[in-house]
Order: structure tokens, then C-alpha cells, then sequence
């Protein structure tokens, strides 16, 4: 039963659904091609889906489940059908979802971690560290949820008025600038990305969900929760620049701020342990392998000898027996 329903569930998805799925594969599309050009190994992305995506799904679906038991106009979703969205609300809680992403990447930094110091050789392509997949998950960040505003404002009866239809363009323009800063010609110390996203993403939350009739009311008519953990994510984000700022000054090197990849090196703080700029790291089974081809000299032209020996001999021989046959012929 719980099944059926379910599966009726998923064929009545509306344009916000399968905009959001299509902002998913999308966010992965661009993830990869990003991740890549940093010099990651080539299956990071992939591996990132497989661990982030049901995870931050996971984490979505339980905070918003917090979510409503603790708003005065929440629908108390106590029963199993009501969790997975069956019946009640089938929302999900942003913050949960960067959550359950995060602690996808963790488990896979762990993974990478163990079988690198299991057989350092085989495994030292996997040297990228939690903060590295986080900055790469959290880059592509508002890539879907500007699909999924999109979807919203579709839906909403006024496009161009809907506050969902200004949320996509203020996460469309997230998106543009966390991608300069990720994939421009300036880098920055790792961490740098997820702090900027966080700012980003919690700024618009502040701004947009005050006039969204869908989120839910944390204390009513005064704030919402997606507003109060909006806010925790501007300060997360702040904190984290300011923590790296502090770090800097007492080690006495320069900060690794936008910087122009052509002048970074060891004295800018940070910089030794980031991938930027240094050889791609790059698993056995993906390196190329070079063909090359050497001059042949004349007495090694493999192409012109015969199973018993070479083809000079045999032509010299069919030459001997030519000319004493006519030699043969002559006497007669």
C-alpha cells in the first residue's frame, strides 16, 4: 500500500519537481567539468552523486520533518506516509539537505582516506580532502535551486511577480559569480567556495522567504525557520573567511584570496595544501599511454624477412641459381 502510494506520487510530479531533478543532473553536468579542470581525479563527481544526492535527499525530507513538529501552523508529520511525503507536505528543508551532502562528502573523504593509506601507490590520486568535495558540491549549489525556483514560479500563477521567479535570479546570479570564483583565472583557498555559497544561499533565504507562503512559520508573523537558519548560514560563511583571515596573519604569509593563479606559490597561506595549479591528479587506469615510434634502419626492416632467416639470403640464392642455370644453358 505504502508503495502504491508512493509510486502515485512520483507520476504526479509537477513542473517544480522535474525542474529540480533536471537542476540536479545539471549541477553534476557542471560539478564534473569544474572538478576536472581544478584537477581532480575524473571520477570524483560521480562518486559525489552516489553519496551526496540520496543522503542530501535523506537529510532534506528529516529537516523539514523538524521543521513542521516545530512551527504553531506545522501539520505534525508523525506518521510514515506523512515522512516520505506521501500525504501531508512533501517538502524539503534546504539546510537538511546541505546536511546530509556534507556528511555524503565526509564519508567519501573517509573512504579515500583509508584506501590511500591502505596502498598509497595504487590509491594517491584520491588525495582530496572533505573541504576540496564540499567547495565542489556546495559551487553548484544554487545551479538546482534556481531550477527549482523556476518551477515555483511557474506554478505560482504570476510568473514575473511571484517572489519565487526573483529567488531564480538571485541564485541564477549566485551561481554565475561562485563559478568565477571556482573556475576564473583568481583562486582562493579552499573552504573559500562553501563559505561564499553559504553567504549566498542563507542571504537569499532572509530576503525571499519572509514572502513565501509555503515556508513555515518558526515563531508566527515573526520569523520563519528557513529565515532563522539562513541567518546561522551568513554567519557559518562569515565565520569561516574570518577564521582563514586569523590563520593567515599569525603564520606571517599572504592570504590566498583571489589571486592570480600565475603568482601563487608556497607563501601565500594555504596554497600548499589546495590543488590549484598543481599536476591533476589522475587514477593508473586513466593515463594515456604514449605510442612511440622509432626510426627503423635498414638492416633491421622486420617487413622483409622470411620465418627462416632473412630475405637478402633468400634473394641472393634465387640470384645464384638464376645465373647458373643460364650458365648451364650457355655450356649446352
Amino acid at each position: 500500500m505504502l508503495f502504491r502510494q508512493f509510486a502515485a506520487g512520483i507520476i504526479k510530479m509537477g513542473l517544480t519537481e522535474i525542474l529540480t531533478i533536471l537542476g540536479i543532473v545539471a549541477a553534476a553536468f557542471v560539478a564534473y567539468f569544474i572538478a576536472k579542470k581544478r584537477g581532480y581525479y575524473e571520477d570524483l563527481v560521480f562518486e559525489l552523486v552516489i553519496a551526496c544526492v540520496p543522503l542530501g535527499i535523506l537529510g532534506g525530507r528529516l529537516g523539514y520533518f523538524l521543521e513542521d513538529i516545530t512551527s504553531p501552523v506545522g501539520q505534525k508529520m508523525w506518521s510514515v506516509t506523512a515522512f516520505f511525503g506521501v500525504t501531508g507536505r512533501a517538502g524539503l528543508s534546504l539546510y537538511g539537505e546541505i546536511l546530509g551532502a556534507a556528511a555524503g562528502a565526509f564519508i567519501l573523504s573517509f573512504v579515500n582516506g583509508r584506501l590511500m593509506a591502505k596502498n598509497p601507490e595504487k590509491y594517491h590520486y584520491r588525495k582530496v580532502n572533505f573541504v576540496q568535495m564540499f567547495d565542489v558540491v556546495l559551487c553548484v549549489l544554487p545551479l538546482g535551486l534556481s531550477c527549482m525556483s523556476l518551477g515555483n514560479a511557474a506554478e505560482s500563477g504570476g510568473f514575473f511577480t511571484s517572489v519565487h521567479f526573483y529567488a531564480f535570479l538571485w541564485y541564477a546570479a549566485s551561481e554565475a559569480l561562485l563559478l568565477w570564483l571556482y573556475a576564473g583565472k583568481r583562486k582562493s583557498f579552499d573552504a573559500f567556495i562553501t563559505a561564499v555559497s553559504l553567504v549566498l544561499t542563507g542571504g537569499g533565504d532572509i530576503i525571499f522567504c519572509g514572502f513565501d507562503e509555503g515556508a513555515l512559520w518558526l515563531a508566527e508573523n515573526i520569523i520563519k525557520t528557513r529565515q532563522l537558519l539562513g541567518l546561522v548560514a551568513v554567519l557559518a560563511g562569515i565565520a569561516i573567511i574570518l577564521a582563514y583571515i586569523v590563520k593567515a596573519a599569525k603564520s606571517g604569509k599572504e592570504f590566498f584570496i583571489l589571486v592570480k593563479i600565475d603568482a601563487l606559490g608556497d607563501g601565500y597561506y594555504g596554497y600548499d595544501v589546495s590543488q590549484v595549479g598543481k599536476e591533476p591528479l589522475i587514477a593508473p587506469d586513466d593515463k594515456k599511454k604514449e605510442v612511440q615510434f622509432d626510426e627503423v634502419s635498414d638492416g633491421d626492416q622486420y617487413w622483409l624477412k622470411t620465418q627462416d632467416g632473412d630475405a637478402d639470403d633468400s634473394l641472393d640464392a634465387d640470384s645464384s641459381d638464376k645465373e647458373k642455370s643460364d650458365n648451364d644453358n650457355e655450356n649446352r
